[in-house]
């Protein structure tokens, strides 16, 4: 089985195979550790996950460092497959998935729209569509065990 925890919606819509679950999770990290202890336990090999750009033990930002916590937690459990995507900002509808405004991010989204094609890659925010096919494309293809595919490297290989 193959397991990622990407938008339910997005994987549904661009990733519908049968022995593949697209099941949203809490969006605290310590539920998806707990989630993956159970799906580990219950035989799912290959997991992609949506962490966060400068993920880090030293970041100076709280919310890497948990991030980079949770992914060295997801390291341990020894999946076959683990795809670690680290978008910039993500851009794309959160009311359909149930999740409250951000009034924050929806004003970084507004200040960087106009000048979002001059931004570097690395740094330009990311359609959640364009996340999600990454991690599906990454999910299927050889290579080490784990991967983790920053922002720039998602904006190529989600693209339509």
């Amino acid at each position: 089985h193959d397991l990622g925890l990407v938008f339910a919606k997005e994987w549904g819509d661009l990733y519908g195979r049968e022995d593949s679950l697209g099941l949203p999770l809490q969006s605290n990290n310590l539920g998806q550790r707990e989630y993956a202890r159970v799906i580990t336990a219950a035989g799912v090999k290959r997991m992609a996950v949506v962490s966060a750009i400068g993920a880090g033990p030293n970041s100076p930002a709280f919310y890497n460092r948990v991030k980079a916590d949770s992914e060295a937690a997801l390291r341990k459990m020894g999946f076959e497959r683990l795809v670690i995507a680290r978008p910039s900002l993500l851009v794309g509808p959160r009311d359909t998935l149930g999740q409250a405004p951000r009034p924050g991010e929806a004003l970084m989204i507004k200040v960087f729209a106009p000048i979002s094609g001059l931004l570097p890659a690395s740094i330009r925010p990311i359609d959640a569509q364009v996340v999600a096919r990454a991690m599906c494309v990454a999910l299927h293809q050889s290579g080490d065990a784990v991967q983790v595919i920053e922002s720039s490297a998602l904006q190529q290989l989600g693209a339509p």
